[in-house]
């Protein structure tokens, strides 16, 4: 048994096991790839990597389809990146410019931090795309929708097989992911 003499607790309210609630709401597939309007409710973490923020935050599809998935996450980068259309920006810049924010964060990182913060339920356009990540490969087996088999209706299946090295297989689900940023007037 578990010695818990040292550690100061609470006390805990009785706990109704009749009606205990097994895993939650069930989440339903992602949604269809394309334009959508997102909002953050949560900076729920901030790290450094090469002297750049990486703030993860979650929140939540404006007016989903019923029965789809409708948590979306994402971590923004104050890096800037350095090749492709969007070279010289980053994913940070791009959030705030899709929420239409009006702070211009310099060379700072706390006022990337604070224009985030303020940034949180402020609704924002994006392009939702698909994923599918193996966790026991550690590699990401799908990037976007039609990476996924066919469902025989014009729609794709939320899941995609993997054969293991060993030739079993493994369903591993997809995930709607924010693919990038919109302004209002772009998708």
């Amino acid at each position: 048994m578990a010695d818990l003499s040292g550690l100061t607790l609470k006390q805990l309210d009785p706990v109704d096991w009749e009606n205990y609630p097994v895993g939650g709401e069930p989440m339903g597939p992602p949604h269809d790839e394309g334009k959508y309007y997102g909002k953050y409710t949560k900076l729920a973490s901030i790290k450094a990597k090469d002297g750049f923020l990486i703030m993860e935050v979650h929140g939540e599809i404006v007016d989903p389809d019923i029965g789809r998935e409708t948590s979306i996450r994402d971590w923004l980068m104050t890096a800037p990146r350095d090749k492709g259309r969007r070279a010289g920006t980053s994913k940070a810049g791009d959030f705030l410019m899709a929420c239409g924010s009006s702070d211009t964060p310099g060379t700072d990182q706390q006022e990337w931090a604070d224009a985030v913060e303020r940034a949180l339920d402020v609704p924002f356009p994006f392009f939702l795309g698909w994923s599918a990540y193996d966790a026991e490969a550690e590699k990401e087996v799908a990037r976007r929708m039609s990476d996924f088999p066919s469902d025989g209706n014009g729609g794709h299946l939320p899941y995609i097989e993997v054969t293991r090295p060993d030739n079993s297989t493994a369903r591993i689900s997809g995930r709607q992911r924010v693919a990038f940023y919109l302004k209002d007037d772009e998708g």
